[in-house]
């Protein structure tokens, strides 16, 4: 922090910042306070038109991110001091401000809290959670805030409900046991990062994981701040594809950006995984955005198939009865085995020109009486218990089950008595 505040550039970031307008000029703030009758928006034009002030637009609290400054929004402030260490380096009479260590609150704490806020923001919690019935939040930048303040909003979730959903921000699989420690029980993880830059060692490496770890991830191939994954190489088919892929993950929750279901391009935001080279297209966070819900329904129909695919075998799609299947580029394979219902494996080709060749005997070792294709990226129309092809299409996804052998030779002898 002491390179970030002896540099020329934030001396003159600094020196944007001005006393809030009730310190400024109390007079004029009264009369402009009185004359807004409590519409806090006319307030903010009227302070802004006379005293040529506005409050300032909010940043990413990452140093030199690529993601432009977010003008709709602003920080308010959780203390009303600076970390100790900081005040030597701002200049006499330093106005509020808003900079990296102000936000990154957690790694910067300062000595004195805004009480006032932090009651506000606990009972903002209680209140949506008793009013509307929510189940839980996610925390945005949650990672950013007091621990002392996060454990408090924790607390209040959990006096609102037996099993709040609590879901971090948090961006890569490695935190997943600090999230699970400091409270969260659903955290964004590292799957968007991975199908942005989609190879098969990426994708192999990251389904090995996640039997492992100690909380749950979201399994999406784009988030509300990523590019559609239909913009990717490959269009709806890579999308049908990876949502199959997402429908069966162990320790993954499938979550759906809106529209995904329609296969909209358009993106909500792109400061992750940016595919666009800077260009300045629309964006649904800064701009206004009409899905056309009209659109071919058959992404609908996947997700619906997948959805029901998944708890046709729920019991069985646990981290315990996961295994990873020994295969070469670009086919991936991994699945589930149990007593109850056999073997559920998803078969994936990344090729996005090329068929790759199926031999099910060598992935899976047990005695499989029969195959059956359950679900398929491709088909527009899914049909059930349909014969499993030796070979996958590019960017194709299927899901086969297989009846176990020794499965129905135990239940042959109860059918024979029952004869």
């Amino acid at each position: 922090m002491e390179t970030v505040y002896t540099s020329a550039a934030t001396a003159g970031h600094l020196a944007k910042f001005s006393l809030p307008p009730d310190q400024l000029d109390p007079d004029v703030w009264h009369r402009l306070l009185a004359r807004a009758d409590g519409d806090v928006t006319l307030l903010m034009e009227f302070v802004e038109m006379e005293m040529g002030i506005v409050p300032a637009p909010a940043h990413s609290d990452w140093i030199n991110d690529v993601q432009p400054i977010w003008t709709d929004v602003t920080f308010l402030r959780l203390y009303f001091d600076v970390y100790p260490g900081i005040s030597q380096h701002l200049p006499e009479g330093q106005p509020p401000y808003v900079l990296f260590d102000t936000i990154k609150c957690n790694r910067f704490p300062a000595t004195e809290p805004n009480a006032a806020l932090w009651d506000l923001l606990d009972e903002s919690v209680r209140f949506q959670m008793s009013t509307y019935e929510l189940d839980g939040f996610r925390v945005d930048i949650g990672h950013t805030l007091p621990p002392e303040l996060l454990s408090r909003l924790f607390a209040t979730m959990r006096k609102n409900r037996r099993h709040p959903v609590i879901i971090s921000e948090d961006l890569f699989n490695r935190n997943h046991e600090r999230a699970r420690d400091t409270g969260y029980n659903i955290m964004l993880g590292s799957g968007w990062n991975v199908m942005a830059d989609l190879s098969w060692a990426r994708l192999r490496g990251h389904v090995a994981e996640l039997p492992d770890l100690k909380i749950h991830v979201f399994a999406c191939a784009e988030t509300p701040d990523t590019p559609r994954i239909t913009s990717r190489p490959g269009g709806i088919r890579l999308s049908r594809m990876m949502a199959v892929f997402n429908g069966f993950l162990p320790n993954g929750i499938p979550l759906i950006n809106t529209g995904l279901e329609v296969n909209e391009r358009q993106p909500l935001n792109c400061g992750l995984g940016d595919n666009t080279g800077g260009a300045d297209i629309p964006r649904a966070f800064f701009n206004e955005m009409v899905i056309d819900w009209r659109a071919d329904s058959a992404m609908f129909e996947l997700l619906c198939a997948t959805a029901q695919t998944r708890k046709r075998f729920a019991d069985s799609l646990t981290a315990e009865s996961f295994f990873l299947c020994d295969t070469a580029e670009p086919l991936v394979a991994f699945g589930f085995r149990s007593d109850s219902d056999g073997v559920v494996l998803l078969l994936l080709n990344l090729d996005k020109d090329g068929d790759v060749a199926v031999e099910l005997a060598d992935l899976v070792p047990d005695p499989v009486v029969e195959w059956d294709v359950v679900l398929d990226s491709a088909a527009r129309k899914q049909q059930n218990e349909c014969p499993v092809p030796n070979a996958l299409h590019p960017q194709q996804a299927v899901i086969v089950h297989g009846r176990l052998q020794e499965r129905i030779a135990s239940v042959s002898p109860d059918i024979n008595a029952l004869a």
